[in-house]
């Protein structure tokens, strides 16, 4: 349960960055906070951060497949872009918990599938159908006695 929390927070991270450098673009622009606040576009910020790579990619794909692929993930706000794989994570994550699912086997709030294995507590570590000398194994195949072992 906990890598799961950590995996979410790992997928939060660059979303909490392109979130901040939206607000320090946003601080910087006008000290005064009397304009509205925009998400940068992930086009904008690559244009304003690395515009030859920008333009050398626009440059090996071509045309027809930059304006119907690449252009709409362009103009996407960074900030929801990078949290996409967060919020499906999570979506995946409490569909799980709700049906009791993989990390979360037999604790599902949904009922309606019934759990593979029911554990059941005996209250001991012994096996409910043989001493502790035995390892549970049909009477036919247990051995009588001891094993004797002879060096060469």
């Amino acid at each position: 349960m906990q890598t799961i929390f950590v995996t979410l927070l790992a997928l939060l991270i660059p979303a909490m960055a392109a979130l901040g450098h939206d607000y320090y673009i946003y601080i910087s622009a006008d000290p005064t906070l009397e304009t509205n606040f925009y998400f940068a576009q992930i086009g904008w910020i690559w244009q304003t951060y690395h515009e030859s790579s920008l333009t050398y990619i626009e440059g090996k794909i071509p045309e027809n497949i930059w304006q119907i692929l690449i252009v709409p993930v362009l103009k996407a706000p960074a900030t929801i872009a990078l949290a996409t794989p967060a919020i499906v994570v999570f979506i995946i994550m409490l569909t799980m918990k709700a049906f009791g699912l993989g990390a979360y086997e037999g604790e599902g709030f949904i009922k309606g599938r019934p759990t593979k294995f029911k554990k059941e507590n005996t209250g001991s570590h012994k096996s409910s159908r043989g001493s502790k000398n035995t390892f549970a194994a049909p009477k036919a195949i247990q051995k009588k006695g001891p094993i004797k072992y002879k060096r060469k």
